[in-house]
């Protein structure tokens, strides 16, 4: 009997459900938005557009701070999410407008020398053009980027078909057709 207590001890200690500790709280604390955290503009399943700073998202919501609200929108609910575009796009677009720019220069500059126009100075001139140029397209490009406010959709809900559909079943022990109706 004496053996009995601690041994029937250590099974009750051993059999009680540890996956209600392993569990997250019912209202987690949301971390605050920041500079760092990004801009989303979350579009409505009615059309109401709100731009705001991404706070959280799970399967069933997503959660933007608006101003100093936090506002709740149900997954259901969403018909778009846009972000801000990378400001590597009006880079690349800005050098490749500087680039061509360079080239044009480099093009003129070549078409009115004469018969010689002093060889490597003119070559030497045209690559240092379109590098300059496109060292100014690039931070123009860069510049511009980042005063508009550019949108890259990063969600968008797909309608769900509508009407009849048919696929045939076909199995070891079935056979048949299978009927969808959908509105």
């Amino acid at each position: 009997m004496k053996r009995l207590i601690p041994v029937a001890s250590l099974g009750l200690v051993l059999a009680t459900p540890v996956h209600a500790r392993g569990q997250a709280p019912a209202d987690p604390a949301l971390p605050p938005a920041t500079s760092n955290t990004p801009v989303v503009w979350v579009v409505t399943t009615d059309g109401q557009e709100r731009k705001g700073r991404l706070v959280s998202f799970t399967p069933e919501r997503l959660i933007v701070q608006v101003g100093k609200i936090n506002q709740t929108i149900k997954t259901a609910e969403i018909a778009r999410v846009d972000t801000t575009d990378a400001i590597s796009n009006g880079i690349k677009n800005g050098a490749i407008a500087g680039a061509v720019s360079g080239g044009l220069f480099f093009a003129v500059l070549i078409g009115s020398c004469e018969d010689d126009c002093g060889g490597g100075e003119v070559v030497a001139a045209g690559v240092f053009g379109v590098g300059f140029y496109t060292l100014i397209g690039a931070g123009l490009g860069a510049w511009f980027d980042h005063l508009v406010d550019g949108r890259r959709p990063i969600y968008t809900r797909t309608a769900p078909s509508s009407g009849l559909s048919v696929s045939p079943i076909l199995g070891s022990q079935r056979k048949g057709i299978a009927l969808r109706w959908s509105w």
